[in-house]
């Protein structure tokens, strides 16, 4: 295999216990020869007593030797003044990290400024996500099944406090936006149903949203989707807000309206390619758009292609 280019080369030491600790993007045969003016980024990751990863530096690669000059079979860190970006990561007993934090890296210095933005998570004691709050976003918390799926994710408008009896309730949760998710037998999405809070809704009324006529006042809208034998999805069903009424998911796919937006998807034949899903609109409809517009090409490649793929099926069936 011929060699990839100097500019492409990894470069990843690895310690004693085989957990690669530093990564070196476009690292050369000779840091002595690298330009200072691309700006490589090294990553370097510290790892526990557990082998989990507790930080993660990034630091300016141009010219930097990765060597352990102390034999402790660990690669050393760059000096600190080249010092990019750094984060960390703590666990809690059951090794889930429920904490991560982001350093405000001083970009000519490398020095690292006394604040850090914190992303918390919070868990459910089968290890499932409940509460997830990161800077600059809204928090988020998330209702799982027995069977590990997600089935409520609610978008909050306030800060809750955190600990974990406030994680895994929604008694203080000023919900903005509600996703509710039904599955079927087969673990595949079958309904999505949407709540936005209103404009209006009284900003003391906490918990999960309702509809526009009960509960906490909300606009609903719905989406279905409907699957084969195989678990193929074969169409998508988008009601909106079904005039208000809450919406039944009908077990066929139901028929398109003005207030029905349906998309079918068709498979291939079993002589053609399984599982792959072909355009919708057939090709004798495209031959036909195709001479009405004056495309003769267009037209003349449609044809070709029906051909081809009627002898490829007749022939199929023949072998």
């Amino acid at each position: 295999m011929p060699r990839p280019p100097p500019s492409t080369l990894p470069e990843t030491p690895e310690p004693i216990r085989n957990r690669p600790v530093v990564t070196k993007a476009g690292a050369t045969d000779d840091p002595a020869t690298e330009a200072g003016d691309l700006d490589r980024p090294l990553s370097y990751v510290t790892y526990d007593d557990l082998g989990r990863v507790t930080s993660r530096q990034i630091y300016d690669g141009d010219g930097v030797v990765v060597a352990d000059a102390d034999a402790d079979g660990t690669p050393d860190k760059p000096a600190a003044g080249l010092l990019r970006a750094s984060e960390s990561s703590s666990y809690d007993v059951r090794n889930r990290a429920f904490r991560t934090e982001t350093a405000f890296v001083d970009q000519g210095t490398g020095a690292i400024g006394p604040r850090q933005l914190s992303t918390d998570s919070f868990f459910d004691r089968r290890g499932n996500l409940v509460l997830e709050a990161a800077p600059g976003q809204p928090m988020m918390q998330y209702v799982t099944d027995g069977a590990g799926r997600t089935v409520r994710v609610l978008t909050l408008g306030n800060e809750k406090a955190l600990g974990w009896a406030d994680a895994v309730s929604t008694a203080a949760s000023l919900v903005l936006e509600q996703r509710d998710t039904a599955y079927d037998a087969a673990g595949n999405v079958i309904l999505e149903t949407t709540r936005q809070r209103f404009h209006d809704a009284a900003p003391t009324a906490f918990g999960v949203l309702g509809s526009p006529s009960a509960g906490i006042g909300a606009r609903v809208s719905f989406a279905t989707r409907y699957y084969d034998a195989a678990n193929r999805p074969t169409a998508t069903g988008d009601v909106g807000t079904n005039g208000g009424v809450t919406y039944v998911r009908p077990a066929t796919v139901p028929g398109r309206s003005d207030t029905a937006l349906v998309t079918s998807f068709k498979m291939r034949s079993p002589y053609g390619e399984p599982g792959r899903h072909v355009a919708t609109a057939n090709r004798h409809r495209m031959i036909v758009e195709a001479i009405e517009r004056g495309d003769g090409e267009a037209a003349s490649v449609a044809m070709e292609r029906v051909i081809h793929e009627g002898f490829d099926r007749i022939l199929k069936k023949l072998a």
